[in-house]
């Protein structure tokens, strides 16, 4: 199963801090949190990890189509933006070409999603495509004027009974959603209501892609500043030379991530390393993380950054962050940059 196919975490975190690192470790997940980094000119070598393979297939699918197509039809034919099924199909064919056996089998058993555009066949993508009728009919028209920047009309009771109904895991379970990170043991989805009331208290909700996504199920009409970029077209002209030069090297491993780097890992003295480990603390405990951390010690290289996430469980407290002192990292809480609101964002350095 496909967990995530669309943008579901503010990269910009990673792309202000990412630097003059020439070799990035990267959880794939959606795919869309690598691919926004592929701007940077100082990259040259990048591992995309995932214990599932069918992210990775998503993710080269999504690199073949960048590199293969105008920009305009990438963002039709993943979904971005609108396409006939039977124009997607024909760019299909092209992709398929280009593809290994597995992921080439992969796809077209799953043409279904081709069909729709992958980035609407994510569990949570169509976890909210289910929701979102539900929150149209019940909020009203009034609710979406905030997506023009005018606040004055929400209806408050209707919004604080959508708030507390969403406050209950067992919500999310009733509606299908099977996601660890949700409904796993500890995960706190309250959070989840309480950050949208913050973005609406601060009047920055139609700034929040995780909020045009929820509610109205399209980026369309979002001003510049505020597009994610991978999928900011800009952004994206410069990602596709790089990717048709061969500018940088993408490796794929399917594994446990603690694995590769205890095994795959090679060190490199000269090199500047990045670790993105996404929202990894949704599924591990901290003391994976630390383990993990602990490992990228034997991995010799010239400095190692490291960004990470916890979402609705697992937060880090002192005392993790004292054991990660200890191993000789310096941290920053940057969750006050990370856009969304939804995640506590870490970022740790050893030189």
């Amino acid at each position: 199963m496909i967990w995530y196919s669309h943008v579901n975490e503010d990269n910009e975190v990673e792309r202000t801090t990412l630097n003059n690192s020439s070799t990035l470790v990267c959880i794939a997940g959606s795919g869309e949190r690598l691919i926004s980094l592929l701007d940077n000119t100082n990259l040259k070598k990048v591992y995309a990890i995932d214990t599932n393979i069918e992210a990775l297939y998503l993710l080269k699918l999504k690199l073949i189509a960048l590199r293969e197509l105008s920009i305009k039809d990438y963002l039709g034919f993943l979904g971005f933006t609108k396409m006939s099924s039977k124009k997607r199909l024909q760019y299909f064919d092209l992709c398929l070409s280009l593809m290994d056996n597995p992921e080439k089998k992969y796809w077209i058993d799953n043409v279904k999603f081709i069909k729709k555009g992958v980035v609407n066949c994510g569990h949570f993508e169509q976890f909210i495509t289910k929701v979102r009728p539900f929150l149209r009919l019940f909020l009203g028209k009034s609710f979406y004027t905030v997506f023009e920047n005018d606040y004055r009309k929400i209806p408050k009771i209707r919004w604080k009974i959508v708030k507390f109904l969403f406050s209950f895991k067992w919500i999310f379970q009733i509606l299908g959603n099977k996601d660890f990170a949700f409904v796993g043991k500890g995960t706190r989805v309250d959070k989840i209501s309480e950050t949208f009331q913050k973005l609406i208290d601060s009047k920055k909700l139609h700034e929040s892609f995780m909020a045009h996504l929820v509610f109205k199920g399209h980026l369309n009409k979002m001003k510049e500043q505020f597009i994610p970029p991978s999928v900011n077209p800009a952004i994206l002209n410069i990602i596709k030379d790089r990717l048709t030069n061969n500018l940088v090297d993408i490796v794929y491993f399917h594994c446990d991530f603690n694995e590769f780097l205890t095994k795959d890992l090679k060190s490199n003295e000269n090199e500047k390393l990045y670790v993105s480990m996404s929202d990894l603390l949704s599924f591990e405990s901290p003391d994976y993380l630390i383990k993990c951390l602990d490992q990228l010690i034997y991995c010799n290289f010239k400095s190692t950054a490291v960004i990470v996430r916890s979402y609705l469980k697992n937060q880090l407290e002192k005392k993790h962050l004292d054991q990660i002192k200890l191993l000789g990292y310096l941290y920053k809480n940057l969750s006050q940059n990370e856009r969304t609101g939804m995640y506590d964002v870490y970022y740790f350095n050893k030189i």
